[in-house]
């Protein structure tokens, strides 16, 4: 699943749809921020979703630093890693929610969910997104 959720309201009302349309899922979640985003509030609000977070950072200048995201993670007691490198966390988070028996969800910058999405449609066997 891809959602930009770049805000808190926006982090509200995806947990609403998880809740909702996939009550008993829990994810993979890979995501980035942008350092004027309150990705703290975001983090609190996904954890009830979250079985694992791999957190990257978004190919921007406004990049916020990942540690300082995987470290508001960690703090909320959620299993996470980090790579810098999107284009290395993506297959990363896509092969841990297949060794999890999970879903994955892309989400936290618009930048780096536009690039994953890009890099779906150039999979092969993949029809369409």
């Amino acid at each position: 699943m891809l959602d930009g959720a770049h805000n808190p309201n926006a982090a509200l009302l995806l947990s609403a749809y998880l809740r909702s349309r996939f009550p008993k899922e829990r994810w993979v979640v890979l995501n980035g921020y942008l350092k004027d985003k309150n990705y703290k509030r975001i983090i609190k609000t996904l954890r009830p979703f979250t079985d694992f977070s791999i957190v990257t950072e978004p190919e921007s200048e406004r990049a916020e630093i990942g540690m300082d995201v995987f470290n508001a993670w960690k703090n909320e007691g959620v299993a996470c890693g980090l790579m810098r490198n999107w284009q290395e966390a993506f297959p990363e988070a896509l092969a841990e929610a297949t060794r999890r028996h999970r879903s994955l969800l892309v989400t936290g910058s618009l930048y780096l969910v536009g690039d994953c999405r890009r890099a779906f449609k150039g999979m092969k066997d993949l029809e369409k997104i």
